[in-house]
């Protein structure tokens, strides 16, 4: 159980005086055009981007812990990830136990369950699909237990079916009681599966809140420059650009 609290990031260019909290238990998407701040403000919660400002773990400054304690407790997954060798599935997956300095078989085992792996194990990473390596680098930050999920575009060039299983895996990682922060560009996933959603434009956090506050027609309109269409009662909900 932990909870994230970003206190006045501001980084010249790329965030303009951000102030969030994100509860444990809680899926958080951040939402915005490209370019708004979605990735600067995960790199700040992951205390990879210096910033004016200050980034809490649990009422901690993120600077006093050590390096392996944030390595512990915030697992990041980047937009993109890639492989120089052809290691096999569960040797890139056994990578996330580097901060605990073990290889524990059964946290690796569990993490390649989460992220529905267990299958490709010992396949060669270049031999997998690019829906497939985006499950085995999820299931790489699975296994290092973090208390704070961060994952920046993890749906992005995913088919349907890739881009569920995903975005489920992250839904359920967050109902066990951590803490997720997801920067999604479909706003129909954002609304079926975040807790509570945070809008950026331009560097700024125009608004946080729980979906129905956030995706609003005249506000998004207002962000993303074009007239949005909105319908939450259905079964997922629909959010398209008309």
């Amino acid at each position: 159980m932990a909870s994230l609290r970003v206190l006045n990031a501001t980084v010249h260019n790329r965030l303009c005086d951000v102030s969030l909290t994100v509860k444990s238990g809680q899926m958080l998407g951040l939402l915005g055009p490209n370019g708004s701040g979605k990735s600067s403000l995960l790199h700040a919660m992951a205390g990879l981007l210096p910033i004016s400002g200050c980034v809490l773990l649990d009422e901690k400054n993120l600077n006093h812990l050590s390096d392996n304690e944030r390595a512990r407790r915030l697992g990041l997954l980047p937009q993109r990830s890639y492989s120089a060798w052809a290691l096999s599935v569960r040797d890139i997956v056994s990578m996330g136990r580097l901060p605990w300095h073990d290889d524990n078989p059964k946290a690796i085992d569990f993490a390649m369950s989460k992220a529905g792996i267990k299958d490709l194990a010992h396949i060669p990473i270049d031999k997998l699909s690019g829906g497939q390596q985006a499950r085995v680098w999820l299931a790489r930050v699975f296994a290092g237990e973090p208390d704070i999920l961060l994952a920046d575009e993890p749906v992005a060039s995913l088919d349907l079916l890739y881009q569920q299983q995903i975005i489920q895996a992250l839904q359920a990682y967050a109902k066990q009681g951590h803490t997720v922060v997801v920067a999604l560009h479909d706003l129909s996933l954002a609304a079926r599966y975040c807790d509570e959603l945070a809008l950026m434009h331009q560097g700024d956090l125009v608004a946080k809140g729980p979906v129905s506050t956030i995706l609003r027609p005249e506000l998004l309109s207002r962000v993303y420059g074009v007239e949005v269409m909105v319908d939450l009662q259905l079964t997922p909900p629909i959010v398209i650009a008309r």
